[in-house]
């Protein structure tokens, strides 16, 4: 399936048919959002698609995850189940009880016979109650200087072993879920072990990839706002520039600085247009307005890692 052409996206967040379902959960949410994007190759594209058509933040950054998910990991492997498609919801499994740096990560992998056997406990992971498909990253021995050697294995939810525990909850986009998830001898074949380095080919760029994705669908759910009139009516024209950005930022290499410095002046200019706004405002429906207020917050998740990425790039350019 090719993308398709840059003027036929833009049209389509212009004049589609606005999607008026307001969904339930995560579940009915994903039946929506694969027949909204079934049609697009890129998941960016998927992302602004996504946005465009959410009824409210939690499933704009949805869509703008699961897009990322698709952009990361699948490619990487032709094993079912289906890694970050638009048939089984997706779940990175990283953050333990010291965080998600791999030196934090004590889970591990073990090889048992022709195969392997994962052991530990993720302490958040989103999605983790509903998603059909787990990234889960352990430890897989060491490197030749003592540091841990990460890899993934890509594995379908049900698998015997695996439990779903209570995890904490955040005070905004109550709608997402999050959970903790316990390994306990979970059988892992060679086919779900994918090939590459656990931190440096997944985790790390799926920080970058994951912002530039839920950014798109940011942008995607303001055309959304403007066009139903809760924001001024020329802030669909302020949008496409960053629409066209965003889309490049996605197809850009996640590891190199320069797309990182890029990435930050995207996420810049994303939140200080949908800041200087306010708050959306709908007169036949307050919780718009609220619910806008109550999952602002969201777009500060993870900011230090950011402002670190993007002060490591400018320095590397020579600019810091």
């Amino acid at each position: 399936m090719d993308a398709v052409p840059i003027d036929e996206l833009i049209l389509r967040l212009i004049v589609d048919e606005l999607d008026p379902l307001v969904p339930r959960d995560a579940a009915e949410w994903f039946a929506a959002y694969g027949e909204q994007t079934a049609d697009l190759a890129l998941p960016v594209d998927r992302a602004l698609v996504a946005g465009l058509h959410a009824d409210r933040l939690a499933w704009a950054f949805a869509g703008g995850y699961q897009a990322a998910a698709a952009a990361l990991f699948g490619s990487a492997s032709s094993e079912p189940p289906p890694v970050g498609s638009t048939r089984a919801l997706f779940a990175l499994c990283a953050t333990e009880v010291g965080g998600a740096h791999p030196r934090a990560i004590a889970s591990t992998f073990r090889r048992v016979g022709d195969g392997w056997r994962l052991d530990g406990e993720k302490t958040f992971v989103t999605f983790g109650a509903e998603a059909g498909t787990l990234g889960v990253v352990a430890r897989a021995g060491l490197h030749d200087d003592g540091r841990p050697l990460l890899r993934v294995a890509c594995l379908p939810a049900g698998r015997p072993g695996i439990s779903v525990l209570p995890a904490p909850s955040v005070p905004f986009v109550p709608e997402i879920g999050h959970a903790a998830l316990r390994f306990d001898a979970v059988a892992v074949s060679d086919a779900e072990m994918l090939p590459g380095d656990g931190y440096a080919d997944f985790l790390r760029p799926f920080r970058t990839i994951e912002d530039t994705h839920v950014y798109a669908a940011l942008l995607g759910h303001a055309m959304r706002m403007a066009r139903r009139g809760w924001w001024p009516e020329g802030t669909r024209q302020a949008l496409l520039p960053w629409v066209l950005a965003a889309r490049c930022v996605a197809q850009a290499d996640p590891k190199a600085v320069t797309t990182h410095a890029a990435l930050a002046g995207l996420i810049d200019a994303a939140r200080a247009l949908v800041d200087g706004l306010g708050p959306p405002r709908a007169p036949r429906d307050p919780d718009v307005e609220a619910r806008w207020l109550r999952d602002r917050p969201l777009l500060d998740v993870a900011e230090k890692a950011r402002v670190q990425r993007t002060t490591a790039a400018w320095w590397a350019l020579g600019s810091g």
